[in-house]
């Protein structure tokens, strides 16, 4: 199967091949505002992807939404991840190093570095499990496990609130 993003919010550019998207680096005046972005094709039950980010933000997401999952958030927020229509492990930049940011609704949050690249590793098995491993420029990786409702179409998402950070989707084996 084929990973290609197909349907981006307002202000983020997909590339003419369809494997990466850029937040548009002019969206300044609109104020507190979330971009995301949602593959083309549901997910087979078992699917193995990679997402890089050249930059985060203050509200970076990236996992795994229904059609029915918003792209865009009228505030600064991360935009999946919600636990009814969308899993998604959440990052926001920071100098310091990896750190583990839980909060009480359940939803992870995890710090990045601000400089270099953020990758994820991702894999669905059974269409009811997530997991995601974490990797960023100065090391130290992190293990991240979701399970999700039997039965629903999936699609690989990712959100980035850094002005002109490019988010890339690679397939791999499973």
């Amino acid at each position: 199967m084929a990973f290609r993003w197909a349907e981006c919010s307002p202000h983020t550019c997909i590339s003419e091949s369809g494997k990466s998207f850029q937040v548009a680096g002019s969206h300044h005046h609109l104020i507190d505002t979330s971009f995301g972005c949602r593959g083309g094709l549901p997910l087979l039950n078992y699917a193995s992807w990679v997402v890089n980010f050249t930059g985060v933000g203050t509200h970076g997401s990236v996992g795994v939404a229904t059609r029915k999952a918003s792209i865009e958030a009228s505030e600064y927020q991360y935009i999946f991840g919600d636990g009814r229509q969308s899993w998604a492990l959440h990052m926001r930049q920071s100098l310091s190093d990896l750190e583990d940011l839980s909060d009480d609704d359940d939803r992870l949050a995890i710090e990045v570095p601000d400089t270099g690249p953020v990758r994820v590793q991702l894999q669905l098995c059974h269409g009811t499990s997530l997991t995601a491993k974490l990797s960023t420029s100065r090391g130290g990786d992190l293990d991240f496990a979701f399970d999700i409702p039997p039965g629903l179409d999936l699609f690989v998402v990712a959100s980035a609130s850094r002005d002109d950070a490019v988010v890339t989707l690679e397939e791999t084996d499973t």
